[in-house]
């Protein structure tokens, strides 16, 4: 059985400073966290980019791989799972059930408790299993943090909330894993919600540059939301249109540059509005020229 979907779309978006993109950039929080509760949890989950996961109590080193996984699991699993369909997930080829239990078990002490003394991997009254509130998760935080910009009183508080939500990304989501571990997120579609989601704050920027041009932001959003989809064009020509207004012709070859190397890695061709915007932007009556 396959993990629970988060939502693949946008929903509709609140109302809030003018000039506010008329659908939400990311899904609403399925729990509402920020990036304050990330760095004092005791036991926290970083999904958007390289796994990382920290926790208060003791585990025997060869068995974090798994439990980290097991945990990222519950992670975007936020209403629980019953602890059959975790062993499905976590050991498709199967596992006896006292191996499944002790290894729950021991992810469960390695998790500890709250302040009021309760296990923050919980079996709730259904049976099933869950992350308590408590444990931090960047996902969770970048949609609160997103869905807060959406209701920004101002440009200037809208654009530091995304700012804030985009220094969540660290890498492409779960980013060198284990060969052979995760197989189940491939039967979510969380990879391309949280790809779309990150694109479009990082491209929120240039929206909002026909109200108040800001080169250098924009640059930023757009290398940041690179690290988790450097094959994102949208963000390339972002990048690349912040830098030749900001810096010139010889910075933007830079970028151009370190497009085609990561594009070439991939196999992928350039698109024909990129091609464009380059040939624009390095004519010889172009803007900004250095």
């Amino acid at each position: 059985m396959a993990a629970s979907q988060p939502q693949a779309g946008p929903p509709a978006g609140a109302a809030g400073a003018p000039g506010a993109p008329a659908v939400a950039l990311a899904p609403p929080p399925a729990v509402v966290q920020d990036d304050a509760l990330l760095r004092t949890a005791a036991a926290s989950v970083s999904l958007l980019g390289p796994l990382t996961l920290s926790a208060p109590g003791r585990i025997d080193p060869s068995q974090i791989p798994l439990a980290e996984e097991i945990v990222a699991y519950l992670a975007v699993n936020p209403g629980g799972v019953h602890s059959g369909v975790l062993a499905a997930a976590i050991w498709p080829r199967g596992v006896g059930q006292a191996v499944a239990s002790a290894t729950i078990d021991r992810v469960r002490d390695w998790l500890g408790t709250d302040a009021d003394g309760n296990y923050r991997l919980m079996l709730d009254p259904s049976g099933r299993l869950r992350l308590s509130d408590a444990v931090g998760v960047d996902w969770f935080a970048f949609c609160t943090l997103t869905q807060r910009a959406g209701a920004a009183r101002s440009p200037q508080e809208e654009s530091e909330l995304l700012r804030r939500a985009l220094r969540l990304v660290r890498g492409q989501m779960l980013e060198a894993s284990a060969p052979g571990r995760f197989s189940w997120l491939a039967r979510t579609t969380l990879t391309r919600t949280v790809e779309q989601s990150v694109v479009s704050v990082a491209h929120r920027p240039v929206d909002q540059a026909e109200r108040e041009p800001d080169p250098e932001g924009a640059a930023v959003a757009a290398a940041l939301g690179l690290r988790l989809a450097p094959l994102s064009q949208l963000l390339w020509r972002d990048l690349i249109a912040a830098q030749h207004a900001g810096h010139g012709t010889e910075a933007m070859k830079g970028a151009v540059a370190e497009m085609a190397r990561v594009l070439d890695g991939a196999d992928v061709p350039m698109e024909g509005e990129t091609e464009a915007l380059i040939a624009h932007l390095s004519g010889p009556g172009s803007a900004a020229q250095a």
